[in-house]
Formats: structure tokens, sequence, C-alpha cells
């Protein structure tokens, strides 16, 4: 293996041989790092490789991602980046290696300044004791990256034409987000298939100004607090109104379109056309969203230090809901998940202004392919969270419109009985408040509109029933044989599959649910969630009593005694829903026999 070693070394070391083979070397190199740090093995890489390294990234950095200079340089920081820097073989070498890498993160392009900035931050926590003198120059260093985005976001966006500073891909189809052919750096390239003509392409633009390195820095800090606490308290000053800076920039066109919406009485959601640097946007958005999880982490203790932004930080919610384009549903799903966060440390009054924005799908979960099946459980779980803590601070047209968005999610089968379940207590939980109301016509109105919801549901189940029993069975028989069932997505002339009108949801060939949620127990499922809606209605009854008309004159000689503590008054339409909801509620009982034994004939 020091053998080896030796040959990399020579290899890498040698300026006279053709930089397209030292590339293709370093390549080599990096993809076989496992066994050559391993054991005994490693102080001896570290000792004849480092000072290799150390001179090929002392050369001039290159902006060029096709060209084989910029191949060779990123294979050697992302060799670094994999070296298992938690061992006491890095030590000696731990401060050195920072001071390099902080020198490149200032001039290097962004793919070889984000491996450097996530290689000082693996060296910052495992490394401690060696690099303790460097925390502070590095967290001054993401500082000024900081400071320099507003600048950033007025030359990408702002500009009349837009111009893609430092040659920046201008669209999500431009090669460097070319999805259909491996990335220069990946395994599956080698630099001998590039051609000429692709290596004097292809523009990288400078990491200090850069949305891609910009994202990975909170998450950086935040590791570097959790290791070396004692630079916590000084640089949290520093930090927050950077934070604020950050989060409150806005892309000119972007904001124009909002506005004039907003004077049109509508919302705007998406990436306007005026911006055509798309995939810059996304990565800015991105840096966003990722500041706003850091501001998230310093709400727990630094809360006093924000509190002349909190006020904004709703409507700061809300713009970045609505301007996370389709294609970042991961940056959508971590936002949700800080504001989460956010709302969990008891700021939840401030969003009650934002609560009928929030509700509106477009701007909670967006209208990207696959958000309806994959954000709307986190989504609408945590709207909910939020609405239950501030039920009693609801408006009566907040009240109508929850009460309308979470009667209809009780009717989505999709994500399971849990989200259903979750639609119906909340429901539940907001009668109370619903019968405070002072127009009690209209309290009246909102309950009804929850039983009536709940009726259909009953009917829904009901009309599933047989459904429901069929793949129990099939799913029970399936787990005794201990072999999963094969997924015919055609039917077949000799064996025609046992469908009826409830299986045409789930006989097509692109599965949108997984095979795991696909092997439920829908009599289970159903049961579960009947026994949920059973025992809030006991509430909803409760509270219908506190809704009576007082306009109804009834003789107090031919009531009986308890007619105060019954309700009373219902119009046609009203009778009719608590019918339905007797009458499907009862059948649904159905399903409690379903496991019992058929009579003896």
């Amino acid at each position: 293996m020091e053998r080896n070693i030796d040959i990399y070394a020579t290899k890498l070391g040698d300026e006279r041989l053709d930089v397209k083979v030292r590339a293709n070397v370093a390549t080599e190199l990096r993809d076989s790092i496992e066994p050559l740090c391993s054991g005994a093995n490693y102080p001896i890489f570290l000792s004849k490789l480092w000072p290799v390294f150390k001179t090929i990234l002392g050369g001039d950095p290159v902006f060029f991602s096709m060209s084989y200079e910029q191949k060779l340089r990123n294979c050697i920081l992302e060799t670094l980046h994999r070296l298992p820097t938690a061992s006491p073989d890095v030590e000696p070498y731990a401060a050195d290696m920072v001071d390099l890498l902080m020198e490149l993160a200032r001039i290097e392009n962004e793919d070889n300044a984000v491996l450097c900035m996530k290689t000082i931050m693996d060296l910052e926590r495992n490394q401690a004791k060696a690099t303790s003198a460097r925390v502070q120059p590095f967290l001054e260093l993401i500082q000024e990256m900081f400071q320099t985005m507003e600048q950033v976001v007025r030359d990408t966006f702002d500009t009349p034409t837009q111009a893609t500073p430092s040659g920046m891909p201008s669209t999500p189809n431009a090669s460097v987000q070319n999805f259909q052919s491996p990335r220069p750096s990946s395994p599956a390239t080698s630099v001998s298939d590039l051609g000429p003509e692709q290596q004097s392409s292809n523009v990288i633009l400078k990491g200090m100004q850069s949305f891609k390195v910009l994202a990975e820095c909170p998450i950086i800090v935040v590791s570097i607090f959790q290791t070396h606490r004692a630079s916590v308290a000084a640089n949290v000053k520093l930090f927050v109104p950077l934070i604020k800076t950050i989060l409150l920039l806005q892309a000119k066109p972007q904001e124009k379109a909002h506005a004039d919406a907003a004077a049109q009485g509508t919302i705007f959601t998406g990436v306007c056309k005026e911006i055509k640097n798309r995939a810059a946007f996304g990565e800015f958005i991105t840096a966003q969203v990722k500041t706003m999880s850091f501001l998230a982490y310093l709400l727990r203790l630094y809360a006093h230090q924000l509190q002349d932004f909190l006020p904004t930080l709703p409507s700061v919610v809300v713009r970045l809901l609505q301007d996370c384009p389709r294609e970042k549903s991961g940056a959508r799903k971590e936002l949700l998940v800080a504001i989460r966060h956010i709302i969990n440390f008891n700021y939840r009054k401030i969003f009650i202004e934002k609560i009928d924005e929030l509700l509106d799908e477009r701007t909670l979960i967006g209208d990207g392919l696959t958000v309806y099946e994959t954000m709307r459980p986190l989504a609408y779980s945590m709207l909910a969270d939020l609405i239950h803590h501030v039920r009693d601070h609801l408006s009566r047209d907040q009240i109508r419109r929850t009460v309308e968005v979470y009667t209809k999610n009780l009717h989505d089968d999709f994500p399971g009985t849990s989200f259903q379940t979750m639609s119906a207590k909340l429901l539940f939980n907001m009668a109370e408040h619903i019968s405070k109301l002072e127009d009690k016509r209209e309290a009246r109105y909102f309950l009804i509109m929850i039983l009536d919801a709940i009726g259909d549901k009953f009917a829904s189940m009901n009309h599933q029933f047989n459904n429901s029993v069929k793949v129990s069975k099939a799913n029970k028989d399936t787990r005794k044989d201990n072999e999963p069932c094969p997924e015919n997505y055609l039917a077949e002339k000799d064996q025609p599959p046992d469908w009826d009108d409830i299986d045409i949801f789930s006989a097509s060939p692109i599965k949108t649910s997984s095979p795991r949620d696909r092997g439920a127990d829908p009599v289970s499922d159903n049961l579960f969630l009947f026994r949920n809606l059973i025992n809030g209605l006991k509430n909803i009854f409760h509270q219908l009593k506190n809704c009576n008309p007082d306009d109804v004159q009834i003789d107090p000689n031919s009531v009986p005694i308890n007619w105060s503590e019954v309700s009373y008054g219902y119009n046609a339409e009203e009778v009719r829903v608590i019918k339905k909801l007797f009458h499907e509620g009862a059948r649904v009982f159905r399903y409690y026999g379903v496991d019992n034994a058929p009579p003896l004939k």
C-alpha cells in the first residue's frame, strides 16, 4: 500500500506530466481513498501526499468547469474532504490545512469553495484543539460572505438584462444543470471524455459571490457553535443583523410581481418571467431557507436579540413559501420544518395575520409535480399545530376558511388515516371557540359544516366497505405466505383481476404511494379513524347547545323540563345533515364484524 501511495505522490507531483494524466490520477486516488487511509497507512498518506496537495492547490484558481486544471483541483479538494479528520494522525496537519483552505475559499470557484468550507468545518469540529485559533477568522470569512450578498442579488437579478455574473448558467437546462449526463466530478465520467470545445466553456461563479456557497454557511456556523461554545456569544451579535439582511433580500422583478398581485387582490406564487436566471434564483431561495433554519436555531437561546425582527418574520416566511420554485421541494420541506420549530417556541401569535395566506394551497405547498403526495402531511400538520394554539384569536373569516380546508382534507384518502385524524381533531378542538361567536346562526352553520363532512366520511367508509374487506384479506394472506404479492398493472385474460370501482384509484401503473402504505390494512385504518370521529362528535353536539337561535319563540309550558339543556331550532337542511350522520355512522359499525367467524349454517 505504501508503494501505491509513493506512485500517486510521484505522478501528482510531476509537473512535467500532462495535466489530463494528473487529473485522471487524482480521480483514481479520490475513488480509492478508504484503503489508503486505513490503519498504519494513514500517517504515510498524509506525510507524502499533503505536501503534493498543497503545491497543486497553491496554483491559480480555475473558473472553467470542464478544464483539466479544474478537474485536478476539484478532485484534490474532494479527497481532502473525504479524509477521516477525526483521526489523531490529522492533528499535526490540521492548522496548516485550515489556513490553506481559508485562502482558497476566498479566491476559488463555487464548486471548489463549497468543498473548502465543508472541509474546514470538519477539521474545526474534529480537531478542535489544533484549530481553535482559526475559528474566529473562519466565522469572519462567513460574515464577509453574508455582507456581500446584497450586491450579488442586485447584480444577478436587478439589472435590466440580468447579465449572468461570471458565466453562471442562465437556465436550469444549461450544461452545468444537465441532468442527462454525469457531472464532471462524477466517477462515471473520465476526463478523457471531454472534448476541447467543452473544456473552453462553462465558466463557474466565484465562491465569495455564490448563493450555493452561502447556502452551506448556516449549518456550518451552527456546527462550529456547538463545538467551540466560547465563540458563540460574541458572534451571535454579529450574525443577527446579517441574518435579517439576508432574509429581507428580494429580487426586484419578484418584488414587483408580488406588489402587482396585491394591487389586484390576488397572490403571486412561483418565479416571475422577468427572472431570466432561474437556476440562480432557486439557489438564492435555498440560501434564504437555510438562513431561516439558522434563525430558528438562534431563537431557542437568543430570542431577545431578535425581538425587533419577529413582527416581520411571518411576512418573510410567507414570501419564501410563495417564491420557492417548484423544483426546490427539498428547500420547501426544510422551510416547513423551520416554521414548525419557530411556532413551537411560543412565537405563534405573530402568524395570526398570515393564516389566511397559509391556508391557500398555492402558498403552503406550491404547485410542484409531487408536492400533493409528499408535502401535504407535513405542511397541513404544521399549520394545524399553529391554528390549534391560536384558535381563540381567529376571526370569523379565518374560522370559515379553516373549516373549509380541513373538512376537505378529511376526505383525502391518500396520505392515510393519520392525516385525516389530524384534520378531524383540529376541527373538534375548534368547536368550543366556534360556539362563542357572536352570531349564533353562523356558529351553528360552521358546526353543521363539520358534521356534514363527518357524515360524508362515514358514507365514504360504507361505500368502501366491500373493497376494504377484500384488500385487507388479500394483504393478510400475503403476509402469511411471507412472499410479496406481484403488482400486475395489466389485466390477464385467463385471470382477470377482482377490481371494483374503488380499485381504479390504485390500479395505475405509476404508484404515487410507497409499497408500505399500499400494504396497510384498510379495515383497521377505518376503524381507527371511526373511533376518533365518534369520540369527537360528543363535543360537537355539546357545543351545538350553545348555538341555539334567540329568535325561536317557544311556549315554556309545552316543552320538557330539561329543554334548556338541549339544542333546538334546526331547519330542514340541518336535519338532513344530522339524519345522514346517524344513518351512515350506524352502518360503519359493520367494520367491527369483519374479523368474526361466519355463523354456522
